[in-house]
C-alpha cells in the first residue's frame, strides 16, 4: 500500500477519556448526532437507497463503538440537511437535543454557516451555547467537535473552512469543560484532492461525501476514541 501521512489521520489522545472508562467498563453508550446534511447521511449509498448500500458515517461510527469496544450503543440522529449552527442553537432544538441526555455526542456545523457568522462570534457562541446545555444537564457527556471535509472550491462554502477549523479548534481548547474532543476532515480531503478529482471524494460533487468519505469520516472518529496501533499488536 501507498505510504499514509499520519498527519492528515487524526491521533488517538486523552480528549475522550470519559468515553474511554465507559468502554473499558463496558458500559453501555448512548450515542447522539448532531449535524447537518452531511450527518443526515448525504450522499452515502445507504441513504439513497443503490448499491452497495453503505450506511453513513454516524452508523458507521456506533457500529465501530460496538465492534472494536464490545459495548451496546444506541444511536440518535437529530442532523437536518440545509441547517446551520444558528438553528442548532436554538432553544427549540436544544431542548430535543437535551431530550436524548446523551453520554456520547458528535457535534457537526458549519457548511451551512454564512462567513459573517464565522467571521465574528456568532458560530463558535452557538457551537458553545450548545455544548453548555449539554454539560449542564450530563457534565460527564463526552463531546466531539467535527469539521467537514472540503467543498467544491466552486461552492460559496468552500471558502468557510479554514474559519470552521479555526473556530472549533479554538472551543476545543479553551473551554472550560472536560472531555471536548475535535476532529477535522478538511486537511485530510485536501490532501487526497492533490492525487484525485473532486467528484472522486464527493457524491454531490458540492459537499456531501460519497461512500469513501463517510468510511474516512469514521476511521477519523473512531481513532479520537481507540488506539488503533495499539489495538492491532
Amino acid at each position: 500500500p501507498a505510504d499514509v501521512d499520519r498527519t492528515k489521520v487524526k491521533a488517538f489522545g486523552d480528549e475522550l477519556y470519559g468515553l474511554t472508562q465507559m468502554i473499558q467498563n463496558k458500559q453501555p453508550v448512548k450515542m447522539v448526532v448532531f449535524g447537518d446534511s452531511i450527518s443526515e447521511g448525504h450522499s452515502s449509498s445507504e441513504l439513497w437507497a443503490h448499491d452497495p448500500f453503505q450506511p453513513p458515517y454516524a452508523k458507521l461510527v456506533a457500529e465501530g463503538l460496538r465492534e472494536f469496544g464490545g459495548v451496546e450503543v444506541s444511536l440518535s440522529n437529530l442532523s437536518v440537511g440545509g441547517k446551520d449552527s444558528n438553528w442548532a442553537a436554538d432553544d427549540a432544538q436544544i431542548a430535543a437535543l437535551l431530550a436524548e441526555d446523551p453520554d456520547f455526542m458528535i457535534l457537526a456545523f458549519g457548511t451551512n454557516d454564512t462567513m459573517n457568522d464565522l467571521a465574528g462570534n456568532r458560530y463558535r457562541n452557538n457551537i458553545e451555547k450548545i455544548i453548555e446545555a449539554v454539560k449542564q444537564v450530563n457534565s460527564e457527556c463526552q463531546i466531539l467537535l467535527v469539521a467537514p471535509f472540503p467543498s467544491n472550491e466552486k461552492v460559496k462554502s468552500a471558502q468557510c473552512h479554514e474559519l470552521i477549523c479555526q473556530k472549533l479548534q479554538a472551543v476545543a481548547a479553551e473551554t472550560e469543560y472536560l472531555d471536548i474532543g475535535y476532529v477535522s476532515l478538511y486537511e485530510g480531503g485536501l490532501e487526497m484532492l492533490k492525487v484525485k478529482q473532486y467528484y472522486e471524494i464527493a457524491g454531490n460533487n458540492a459537499n456531501h461525501p460519497n461512500d469513501f468519505m463517510h468510511r474516512f469520516y469514521a476511521m477519523n472518529i473512531l481513532s479520537a476514541v481507540f488506539d488503533f496501533e495499539a489495538l492491532g499488536k
